[in-house]
């Protein structure tokens, strides 16, 4: 019981210590992403990936501002895609490779400020430019539709994603960190994706 009631003494004294916010500390972070897009997909479970770099700013205690840049690829689907082809109709699924090009504005509120296992809540908005590669329309059994591949195309839209993430500082100035995203995009092809994002982050102040 002595020891409990130190322990707990100790701990009182020093959590405010510890716990010390982040405030106007900045924070340069490298990650790596894997996913899985959000479509109809006949070839089966198709996983993404992708990285991406970004500077945030904490201009309080527990909440973090900034930018981010992503470039991933990610194969994906359409279902009940039209098309004509030399005068002829054809229906079936568009299967494609697409690359994206994606900037975005992030907030983020730090649930644990200071310490050294973080959780964090994250909302980002952006534009996500998609480029897709040569496609192919098939049937419910994944045939071939036409006996020829479509051409390339591209596009673009709004999006919104938000994601918890868990945070660890394993030295002085040096954070990694994991967690779940879903990213949502206004675009024709591209409904969104489920990501797991691998962190690497640097702060000072």
């Amino acid at each position: 019981m002595r020891f409990s009631g130190v322990l707990v003494v100790c701990i009182v004294c020093l959590a405010p210590g510890i716990a010390q916010g982040e405030k106007y500390e900045k924070r340069v972070t490298l990650s790596g992403l894997m996913g899985v897009p959000v479509a109809k997909n006949p070839g089966g479970f198709l996983l993404g990936w992708g990285g991406s770099g970004g500077f945030e700013y904490s201009p309080l205690h527990e909440l973090w501002v900034g930018a981010e840049m992503s470039i991933s690829q990610f194969p994906g689907a359409t279902p009940d895609y039209s098309t004509t082809i030399e005068g002829r109709s054809y229906t079936g699924t568009l299967t494609f490779s697409g690359q994206y090009y994606h900037p975005q504005l992030t907030a983020r509120y730090e649930l644990l400020s200071g310490w050294p296992v973080a959780p964090h809540l994250q909302v980002a908005v952006g534009y996500m430019h998609s480029t897709y590669g040569t496609a192919s329309l098939v049937d419910d059994d994944n045939n071939l539709v036409v006996d020829a591949e479509l051409p390339a195309d591209s596009g673009g839209g709004l999006s919104l994603e938000a994601a918890l993430i868990v945070n660890v500082r394993i030295i002085d100035m040096l954070q990694i960190g994991t967690g779940v995203a879903y990213l949502h995009v206004f675009d024709e092809h591209y409904r969104g994706a489920v990501l797991v994002p691998l962190q690497l982050s640097f702060y000072w102040y």
